[in-house]
């Protein structure tokens, strides 16, 4: 019986320390995009218009490995700039970026974009980057 215990303490240990690793693995990973996001955000507000291709660059090599949700959106807003649209839906808050240019509509077959949806709190619920298909 104790044997039993001892064995339950140490995997719960060991479980409990592979979510600690995995938690502190996200938060160096998010650290480490937001130091990007930081370091080349004049170039991203540069490409508004996604024409010389450095927010589909940025998308490719940043973007897609963070993990912004439950972070607060003025904290990101501040690195990414002025959004090509914003809107509203089921009570949250849409900011759409344009991320390549296919042509001057942002609906265009091809158009890859990326969507931050924000809450009433401020807060990044959910965040993907997709192409426009039709």
């Amino acid at each position: 019986m104790v044997k039993r215990l001892i064995a339950a303490f140490i995997l719960f240990g060991i479980i409990g320390g592979s979510k600690s690793l995995f938690s502190q693995e996200k938060n160096a990973r998010n650290d480490r995009c937001i130091s990007y996001m930081e370091r080349y955000s004049r170039y991203w507000k540069l490409d508004s218009l996604a024409k010389n291709g450095f927010r589909e660059l940025m998308s490719d090599l940043v973007l897609k490995d963070c993990h912004f949700k439950g972070q607060k959106w003025a904290d990101i807003k501040k690195y990414l700039g002025k959004p090509n649209s914003k809107f509203s839906l089921h009570g949250s808050q849409y900011y759409r970026y344009r991320l390549n240019y296919q042509s001057k509509s942002i609906k265009d077959i091809g158009t890859l974009l990326v969507d931050f949806e924000v809450d009433n709190t401020g807060s990044i619920v959910g965040f993907s980057v997709f192409s426009v298909d039709g």
